[in-house]
């Protein structure tokens, strides 16, 4: 079981789709400041929230960091929202443990003893409702 979940837990990477031009709110772009904050602080905390290894959240902030230069942003700007970024990492995740959520479907007699066994293992589960 443990083997099978260190595999599941390194599927969590952010892969994205094959037309994926890496464009975002271009910095050159009239929109306020404070809305290029928003988009590069989101995908800087998508990186550190959803890769579940340090090897793919550095990787995924490498290609962060490239997609935010190709869209012309600063070289200090991206560094300082970097850093903020990691601050609200570190705030929320303990020890480099990323919590798991698993959404099981009802299925009668079984749903409860997995739920009891990924309990066991902290990973978190939303309430299991049954079908009417």
């Amino acid at each position: 079981m443990v083997n099978c979940l260190s595999w599941i837990l390194k599927l969590c990477t952010i892969k994205g789709k094959s037309t994926h031009t890496n464009k975002s709110l271009s910095f050159d772009s009239y929109h306020p400041l404070q809305y290029k904050n928003t988009v590069s602080k989101t995908l800087f905390n998508r990186a550190g929230k959803i890769c579940s290894t340090n090897e793919d959240r550095v990787e995924e902030k490498l290609h962060v960091k490239t997609a935010l230069k190709e869209n012309g942003y600063p070289i200090h700007f991206i560094k300082r929202i970097d850093k903020q970024a990691k601050v609200i990492k570190n705030n929320t995740m303990k020890d480099d443990i990323t919590k798991v959520t698993v959404v099981l479907p009802f299925v009668k007699n079984s749903s409860q003893n997995i739920k009891r066994i990924l309990h066991c293992l902290d990973i978190r589960l939303p309430p299991i409702k049954k079908k009417e």
